[in-house]
């Protein structure tokens, strides 16, 4: 990206000020580091997208190297016990990642309409991770994050007619939990719109028929809503 400069850890003061330094809104997808969006269909596979979403955002951010589409497929396909009922964790698929040596390009590890028997193929290997780093419990650190290090996977409560049926503006709903996620997606931008009211840009993996084009505006710095800051999640490269 141009113009600016990612540090390469949380840790450090680089982190604390380009927190401090945070433009009033910010969105990877201009700049390149998101992938399209894609459909889980009737496979609960959210948290494999999220995770994965974030991992191509933040390895080509951090290694300086071509933005690569990764294999959801490879995940799905892989990583032991899964199955499509879905849930919540992202931890998993860090670890599989890890533990695997590296996940397949998408281009290499083509997809299906389920889950296959395991084919990773070495040579085809576009990503890594070293584990994986929380996000502080707070809407603050969730930007600061964001900014520094890329997309985010973020875990929300989503149980709700109102979210199911989404089309555009910002999603509010006073009465979601902040401690019952069930559902996962990538946080990778936020911004203001013209009445004053701040947002998260988050990309669904419900296709784009679902949503603004598959995305979801949320309502950002208003007491945490549904719980976006409460389990974020990047890995670590």
């Amino acid at each position: 990206m141009k113009g600016r400069t990612i540090p390469e850890t949380n840790d450090d003061e680089s982190y604390l000020s380009a927190c401090h330094n945070a433009p009033s809104e910010f969105d990877w997808r201009t700049h390149g580091y998101v992938s399209p969006v894609k459909s889980q269909g009737r496979c609960g596979a959210a948290s494999i997208f999220a995770s994965v979403g974030s991992l191509e955002g933040v390895y080509a951010i951090a290694k300086r190297v071509r933005f690569q589409e990764l294999s959801t497929e490879n995940v799905i396909d892989c990583i032991p016990d899964f199955t499509c009922r879905g849930g919540t964790n992202v931890v998993a698929v860090y670890k599989y990642i890890q533990e695997n040596g590296g996940i397949d390009s998408a281009a290499c590890y083509h997809s299906s309409t389920s889950k296959q028997k395991c084919h990773y193929n070495k040579s085809c290997k576009a990503a890594k991770c070293n584990g994986y780093k929380w996000v502080k419990k707070n809407e603050d650190s969730l930007k600061c994050s964001l900014v520094s290090v890329g997309p985010i996977a973020v875990s929300l409560d989503v149980n709700h007619r109102s979210f199911w049926l989404y089309k555009n503006g910002i999603w509010y709903n006073p009465r979601c939990s902040k401690d019952r996620p069930n559902h996962v997606m990538l946080a990778v931008g936020y911004g203001t719109e013209s009445k004053g009211m701040d947002y998260w840009i988050i990309k669904n993996s419900w296709g784009t028929s679902w949503g603004k084009q598959g995305y979801v505006f949320t309502s950002r710095n208003r007491n945490n809503m549904c719980g976006v800051a409460s389990n974020a999640t990047y890995p670590a490269v």
